[in-house]
């Protein structure tokens, strides 16, 4: 790898400079950007060249336009086919790259579709069948495209990896990993990343071919002095202390921790009775309105713009307007699955959420095994009899019956008296029973036939069920015991850093968005799980969906 510090280099660097083209200096003139930033001066060049590219550089030093604008420049006249490629680990992340393709691309049109779980499958899956010049996607959903084959990858040109340091923490590295494979070989790669663990240098040697490395060693810096002071008293008076030590003197801003939520609610409680204002965050509020909260009071202490305070507030709103519309979908949904159920109510599936861990999955025999018992089976035995039947009838029929006359003749002229009999047998009776015969037996062999491929097809759906229920288990299990719990801490770090104003609101949304991303990878693989169960109840006709 060749290492450059574009710190080092000169500061008078306009874009028109790097080679960039003329319908992209016009979006950039138009979005009020002159002169690049450092990492933007270097890495631009180096990707027009075609170059393999690590850079290195914290929020906000310009990575995104780093590769969008060569990106967009090497797309100017090409084929319209999908030749970019583009992962990141969330959603935010993923429309902030499509935003940025299309300011960029202003005056030279480009086609780009963002790609994440959480929204509508089909419009993406039309649109990736329909061809778009770039894909912006996130690991988990684009795979999901791959699997159905919904988007081609034989022309791409491009891939990059952004933020590949939270794809590699997020737990996306199998996915990333089956991703390349699908891609051509013989392509440019781009790698940005925050840091340079061994992770992500593994991930960079195993992609990359000699990329040049630019890296910019700006970071945030917390506050250099803490004072600590311990004040002993007992439980029932730690309230009226704390009024008494926010109110002697003036505080710009203040944070109070508290063992419960609801200790925390009655502080709060306490506080505004003495004249105090106050607000709680906790785990009951969702973390938008925390966060919009925060904003609000740095910006009645002037240590943040109220546009902060506003775009926080708008974000609440957003988000419950979101949530309101997934409720209503969802109730929807339960309604038609409980119609489909002959229960109009919808109660039955209303009172069985989510579980909020998934049980370790049986082997697939002990699955197998009771498939016999499946509908689509159990029909076959009635049939079967019925064919059974036919072919006995058939042995039956191909005895002919014969039919016996016996009578008394008088002879009017001897006066005698004659015995007299008589037998007959129907002709053809043997032929039309082996016939009948013969068919009924092959009757018998289609059915068996039929029952085989049956039988085939739902061991083949069984364990296409299994083999999801059990990859959505060990993602569930992945992601809520190592994944999440690592960066609900992360979250709660960069908080207090937010608090203390050693982050922006924009750094410290960038955690929180980790959190949501993964908390939402967990929750498709919940929904994937209870699917795939419900697949192989239907199959096995047996009660396999236990949660705890």
């Amino acid at each position: 790898m060749t290492a450059i510090d574009p710190d080092t280099l000169i500061d008078d660097t306009t874009f028109a400079d790097l080679g960039l083209a003329q319908p992209l200096l016009a979006a950039l003139s138009d979005a009020g950007y002159e002169r690049p930033t450092p990492i933007q001066r270097d890495a631009i060049p180096l990707a027009l060249k075609g170059r393999d590219l690590i850079g290195l550089a914290q929020t906000g030093t310009g990575k995104t336009a780093s590769f969008t604008l060569p990106m967009v420049h090497r797309l100017l006249g090409g084929p319209r086919r999908t030749r970019v490629l583009v992962l990141t680990p969330t959603r935010e992340l993923c429309l902030q790259v499509e935003e940025s393709v299309r300011k960029y691309s202003k005056y030279a049109p480009v086609d780009v579709i963002p790609v994440f779980g959480g929204v509508g499958y089909e419009p993406q899956e039309r649109a990736l069948r329909a061809g778009v010049d770039v894909v912006v996607a996130t690991p988990g959903r684009l795979l999901d495209h791959l699997e159905k084959r919904n988007v081609d990858f034989s022309y791409l040109e491009t891939l990059v990896l952004d933020e590949a340091d939270r794809m590699l923490d997020m737990g996306f590295a199998p996915q990333l990993n089956r991703i390349v494979e699908q891609v051509p070989r013989y392509r440019q790669t781009l790698l940005f990343s925050a840091t340079m663990p061994p992770e992500v240098e593994a991930l960079a040697r195993k992609y990359l071919r000699k990329p040049v490395v630019v890296q910019v060693g700006r970071r945030s810096s917390a506050a250099t002095t803490v004072t600590h002071a311990v004040y002993p008293v007992p439980r029932h008076l730690k309230n009226d202390l704390l009024v008494h030590l926010l109110t002697k003197k003036a505080h710009d801003s203040v944070l109070v921790f508290t063992r419960t939520k609801s200790g925390a609610d009655r502080v709060v409680q306490d506080l505004e009775k003495a004249g105090v204002k106050a607000g709680a965050m906790h785990a009951d509020k969702s973390q938008r309105e925390r966060m919009a909260a925060a904003a609000r009071k740095r910006f009645a202490i002037g240590a943040a713009p109220e546009a902060m305070a506003l775009k926080a507030e708008a974000d609440v709103a957003a988000t419950k307007a979101a949530l309101a519309a997934t409720r209503g979908s969802t109730i929807a949904a339960a309604r038609k699955l409980a119609l489909m159920w002959s229960d109009r109510s919808g109660a039955v599936f209303a009172a069985t959420p989510l579980p909020s861990a998934v049980p370790p999955l049986p082997a697939y025999e002990d699955f197998r095994k009771a498939l016999p018992s499946s509908p689509e089976l159990a029909r076959f035995a009635t049939e079967s009899r019925i064919r059974d039947a036919r072919v006995r009838l058939a042995v039956a029929d191909a005895s002919a019956d014969i039919d016996w006359e016996l009578g008394v003749r008088h002879l009017a002229g001897s006066g005698d008296v004659a015995l007299v009999a008589g037998a007959s047998i129907p002709l053809g009776v043997s032929r039309r029973a082996a016939l009948e015969r013969s068919a009924a037996r092959a009757e018998r062999a289609a059915l068996e036939l039929e029952r085989e491929s049956v039988e085939a097809q739902l061991e083949a759906a069984l364990l296409e069920a299994w083999s999801r229920a059990n990859s959505a288990v060990e993602r569930v299990t992945a992601l809520e015991s190592e994944i999440l719990p690592r960066l609900r801490k992360a979250a709660e770090s960069a908080e207090r850093a937010y608090v203390a104003g050693a982050l922006t609101y924009v750094e410290w949304s960038e955690v929180q968005s980790a959190v949501r991303s993964a908390g939402e990878a967990a929750l498709e693989a919940k929904l994937e799980w209870r699917r795939s169960m419900i697949e192989i109840q239907r199959l096995t006709a047996e009660p396999v969906i236990t949660e705890r």
